[in-house]
Parts: structure tokens; sequence; C-alpha cells
């Protein structure tokens, strides 16, 4: 799912809290503002309210360098449970990049 708001993207997640929870679904964030304090600002809130839900969440690389305007995208995925070893317990998490 792909999110690009222009500023609303807490607004967003935090209304798609019963998505998130029941479908878990891999997200791509854009994030933008014109000042790095703005974006540091955004996007640690936006990566705190996905931690919340049990995402990982890592900074994709730059799409729009040299414009002039500050722009990062995030890439949100779940981590899956790693198949059982020896029919025990989850040897640990995985995370599946796939977009």
């Amino acid at each position: 799912m792909k999110i690009d708001v222009e500023g609303a993207e807490l607004s967003v997640l935090r209304g798609a809290r019963m998505l998130l929870a029941s479908h878990h679904p891999r997200l791509v964030i854009e994030i933008d503002d014109p000042t790095d304090g703005g974006l540091a600002w955004k996007r640690d809130a936006v990566i705190q309210e996905l931690t919340d839900h049990g995402y990982e969440v890592e900074t994709l690389p730059p799409s729009y360098a040299g414009s002039g305007w500050r722009v990062e995208h995030l890439l949100a995925v779940l981590p899956r449970p790693r198949p059982r070893v020896g029919g025990g317990q989850p040897s640990g998490r995985s995370v599946d990049h796939g977009v």
C-alpha cells in the first residue's frame, strides 16, 4: 500500500489501525517537508507509529536528490515467523521485503 498524502501520514496510519492489525499490508510511505527538521520530525513520528504496530521500517534510496525539497521514502513490513525447526517454536522472525 502506498501512502503519499502531503503531510497527513500520521492521520492516515492512525485511521488505518484496524487494517494494519488485521491485514498487515506492506507499506511504502513518502514523507516530505521543506526543512530538514520538519522531515526528521515527520519521519520519526511515522516510524514510531509503525513500530508500535510491530512493523520493521527502512529508508529507501533517495528519489529526488538535488531537487531542493526534502523527500524520503520508507518501506514498512511486518516480520514473518520463520519455519519451525524440529517441530518446536518458530526459530525467530525474518523480514520479507517484497513489495
